[in-house]
């Protein structure tokens, strides 16, 4: 490899990773504290375009004479995606007196974020060394320390008296903050290699997702972890146990004991244990026929079955906005791709999609995850691929960090 092509790669990996951490790590907690301030400091989709910008001159500056654009059912999936976008753009900005800013923010997350994770899967593997290196991983742990007090301090402003985090008054995306944590946790369970210090860390991503209180966000991510679990199980024990770090296990868990006291001594919060599967999450989870967002959710699946009648082959992207005035009523499942973008795309984006079980399937059956990347890879994936089934949409964009991924069989050091 030559001098330029090194700089090159070192610059990419470099970018690709501040982008990383600033999309699941910094710009979460912004969104929250925007909730509790009413302060929006950062344009989450000002900045999302920008890294895009800003990754792609780089490519184009050092790589101009050696561009290859491979097509790939992913490539043209994303592709198809935002070309039906700008198709629809004279309709969709017609809707209503604020059609086009409901255009250029729908677009914003749909096109743009999309498109910012669809890089992030490709070029993810060129920064999994990066992330494990100690200032990066000192960088990942403080972070996720910071959003894990700050989630709980909301839980202390609650004035309800429930265990579940204070929005304020100003309309923030708790589903974006649910679902980025998430994903966030399990960089964190990577870049963390003691079995005591990521159950530790489970733990406390798992019940700070409670109570964030995005339910699909907390299902979804216990039933991964548990997977997850599973597996590391199976292997440890074919494999011989690993010594643990007692230091770094304490200090973690003098971290989780500070601020179950800082809580404790806030005042102000009483919870009521017998009555946990009356909140949100709880809640919906055991009694969802009579829960209101299920309810509200049939009946957008009706809406959305009807304009799908009408509109099959290229579906009717923002339907939703000419319908109801606003967005937000979509269908709520893996269904809204069908409405939005039509049976042509919808067959590419499942093919997409078996196609990247296929290739974890075969990266399974040739190394059980016994390399904690593919495990994050594999979790990543079940973990966006059950959430667009059960209840996120097409504006979803975390979905496209697994299509992007390139060759998931091929990386892994066992596959030889």
């Amino acid at each position: 490899m030559s001098i330029r092509s090194e700089q090159f790669e070192k610059i990419k990996q470099s970018i690709l990773t501040i982008i990383i951490l600033v999309n699941f790590g910094v710009l979460p907690i912004f969104e929250y504290i925007k909730a509790l301030t009413g302060i929006n400091s950062l344009k989450r989709h000002v900045i999302v375009i920008i890294f895009i910008a800003l990754y792609g001159a780089i490519y184009f500056i050092y790589n101009f004479d050696k561009i290859r654009v491979k097509i790939r059912i992913e490539f043209l999936t994303m592709a198809m995606c935002i070309l039906l976008q700008v198709l629809w753009m004279p309709l969709a900005i017609g809707y209503g007196d604020e059609g086009v800013y409901d255009y250029i923010r729908v677009v914003a997350n749909t096109g743009f974020s999309s498109l910012l994770m669809y890089l992030i899967g490709g070029g993810f593997q060129k920064v999994k060394d990066i992330l494990l290196k100690p200032k990066v991983k000192l960088i990942i742990n403080i972070l996720f320390l910071i959003f894990v007090a700050l989630i709980f301090y909301g839980v202390t402003l609650n004035p309800y008296g429930e265990f579940q985090i204070y929005y304020g008054k100003v309309k923030s995306d708790y589903l974006y903050i649910g679902d980025s944590f998430a994903i966030f946790s399990f960089l964190v369970l990577y870049v963390n290699k003691s079995d005591a210090i990521k159950i530790l860390m489970a733990g406390i991503a798992t019940l700070t997702l409670y109570v964030i209180s995005s339910r699909l966000s907390f299902a979804a991510f216990v039933v991964v972890i548990i997977i997850d679990m599973g597996i590391r199980l199976i292997n440890r024990i074919m494999t011989a146990h690993r010594r643990i770090s007692k230091g770094k296990f304490f200090l973690v868990a003098a971290f989780l004991m500070g601020i179950m006291i800082f809580v404790s001594l806030s005042g102000g919060l009483e919870i009521n244990f017998d009555n946990l599967d009356n909140n949100r999450v709880f809640g919906g989870l055991t009694d969802i026929k009579h829960d209101e967002s299920y309810l509200s959710r049939e009946k957008l699946l009706t809406l959305g079955e009807n304009t799908l009648k009408e509109n099959f082959i290229l579906g009717k992207f923002m339907y939703e906005v000419e319908i109801m005035g606003g967005t937000g009523g979509y269908v709520h499942n893996i269904i809204s791709y069908l409405v939005e973008y039509g049976i042509i795309f919808f067959c590419f984006f499942i093919g997409s999609i078996l196609k990247k079980m296929g290739e974890f399937i075969v990266l399974y059956s040739r190394t059980r995850l016994k390399d904690s990347y593919d495990v994050v890879k594999f979790s990543i994936f079940l973990f966006t691929l059950m959430s667009i089934v059960i209840g996120r949409s097409y504006i979803y964009p975390f979905i496209w960090i697994p299509i992007g991924m390139m060759g998931v069989s091929k990386y892994s050091k066992y596959n030889k």
